[in-house]
């Protein structure tokens, strides 16, 4: 999915402009690097955002060709303590497929309401954010922006290692050399 934002002319008046850098979701520093320009684009809907789980969990991204079973097998390995589970997709199969895969285990599943909208896939990209472990695709476009916008949300708190699993590299993805996502 893509998405355009377009504004009204004189939407975004110089008063307004003025308004929102004096608010918390604008960090004061414009453009001080990538991660804190994400941060003012995402940041009113991540304040928004009503996460699916009041504690601790797994937030995973499933492709289209990707096996929820996977998925599983890789948060219960990972993070044997976690059994809340949010779906990040598009397609009703994989949620439906995740709902059966749950049943009878341990995991408690939720996913983003109305899979193919573009709201759905801001709430997508706003659960993977916002997540305490994260497993997904770096082949994904949504799973690297919201790999870095977690990493930023959480940066300078402890974290479990590992707190990122990358399913088609195979490996954890914790770390970024020459970013803020170092170790």
């Amino acid at each position: 999915h893509a998405l355009k934002c377009e504004m009204p002319p004189g939407y975004l008046s110089i008063a307004k402009r003025d308004k929102f850098w004096r608010t918390p979701l604008y960090n004061g520093h414009l453009f001080h690097g990538w991660y804190n320009l994400w941060l003012q684009t995402f940041g009113p809907r991540l304040v928004s955002y009503l996460q699916p789980y009041n504690l601790t969990y797994v937030a995973i991204h499933v492709g289209q060709r990707s096996k929820v079973a996977d998925f599983f097998f890789i948060a219960q390995e990972f993070w044997p303590q976690t059994s809340n589970l949010f779906i990040a997709t598009d397609d009703k199969s994989i949620v439906q497929e995740a709902a059966e895969q749950a049943n009878g285990t341990k995991f408690n599943v939720s996913w983003a309401a109305g899979l193919e909208s573009a709201s759905a896939s801001l709430d997508n990209i706003a659960g993977l954010a916002s997540s305490t472990f994260l497993v997904g695709g770096s082949n994904s476009k949504d799973f690297r922006v919201a790999r870095a916008l977690n990493a930023v949300l959480h940066h300078g708190e402890f974290r479990p290692h590992p707190w990122c699993y990358d399913n088609f590299r195979k490996r954890v993805c914790d770390c970024w050399p020459d970013t803020v996502l170092q170790c």
